[in-house]
């Protein structure tokens, strides 16, 4: 029997605007929507693997794989909430570190607090 292994790259970011609330003149909040998975895409190093789980010779013919399909299939909802929980930490300092750039560029005093929804 064959099997597929596939492989992909997940973007994980914002598709809704965010907030930005100015205290005064030197502090602003910014509040970022909640983060959704915003594309998917096969890995382009190693997209998938067909292999043969019984042992027989390694099959080579993959142009019947509806990448696709298996892309949609294995990215499910519940994975995609699995995804962006284990990286929330990670998108959040990017989310900051992006945001802290472009204002402290025009006013490096400016203070900043996040509130993620």
């Amino acid at each position: 029997m064959q099997q597929n292994l596939l492989n992909y790259d997940a973007k994980l970011g914002i598709k809704k605007p965010i907030s930005i609330h100015k205290e005064d003149s030197k502090n602003y909040t910014i509040t970022i929507p909640e983060f959704e998975v915003i594309g998917v895409a096969l890995s382009r190093k190693n997209p998938y693997k067909l292999y043969d789980k019984e042992g027989e010779l390694l099959s080579i013919g993959t142009e019947d794989i509806d990448t696709g399909a298996l892309t949609v299939n294995k990215l499910s909802n519940e994975s995609q909430k699995k995804y962006l929980n284990q990286y929330k930490d990670l998108i959040r300092e990017s989310a900051k570190n992006f945001y802290d750039t472009m204002f402290k560029s025009i006013d490096p005093d400016i203070n900043i607090k996040y509130e993620f929804k």
